[in-house]
């Protein structure tokens, strides 16, 4: 296998080793149940949270996690590589497992299984991508200006956690912001502690 050395933006972040990838046929289905690890961590239970969020606001599937779904999706830790590469298998039993290799590969794996399913009112169909994924590069990041009144500066909180959301689903593990120093007066100026605020 050839590891690819190349930060790629957007789809390719998480880009690296694949091991198995097969076509499967996927059915859409409406009823979904999230297993969560055995003691879950807030990480981990955060990202079988936002596994129910997305599949529940981009489809018409219900999401549960407890009791009978037509299609589970399992979420474990495997910590025996020290990366933050994740594996999508088969459950035994029917379903889907994401592994990640730590907990952020869980959040990473968690997002791959979302980019490559397909969402619609009639109900969810997950992806059929199977294998392993590791990142190619240790620092994927991004630089959010909050400044010049631009999105980052002017975005109301509340629609800013689901983007930044998106960024850790798509691999970004570094944001970098800005405190524009020479827009103010100085600390004490009161637009100064807005932006500390923010």
């Amino acid at each position: 296998m050839k590891r690819r050395n190349f930060l790629a933006l957007g789809s390719g972040l998480i880009t690296g080793f694949v091991t198995n990838n097969r076509s499967l046929r996927a059915e859409s289905v409406q009823t979904v149940r999230v297993v969560f690890p055995p003691q879950a961590s807030p990480l981990e239970r955060e990202a079988g949270l936002l596994l129910s969020r997305q599949i529940t606001d981009r489809s018409g599937s219900k999401v549960s996690f407890a009791g009978e779904a037509l299609l589970t999706i399992a979420l474990a830790v495997h910590p025996d590589r020290d990366d933050e590469g994740f594996a999508i298998a088969d459950r035994p039993g029917g379903g889907i497992l994401v592994a990640g290799h730590s907990q952020r590969g869980l959040l990473y794996g968690v997002g791959k299984l979302l980019h490559s399913s397909t969402f619609s009112e009639s109900g969810f169909t997950p992806t059929t991508w199977r294998g392993q994924d590791i990142p190619s590069c240790p620092v994927r990041g991004v630089y959010l200006a909050t400044h010049f009144g631009n999105f980052y500066d002017a975005s109301p909180l509340e629609k800013m956690q689901p983007y930044l959301e998106d960024l850790a689903l798509w691999g970004f593990n570094a944001i970098a912001f800005d405190f524009p120093a020479m827009s103010f007066e100085g600390f004490r100026d009161a637009a100064a502690q807005a932006s500390l605020e923010r």
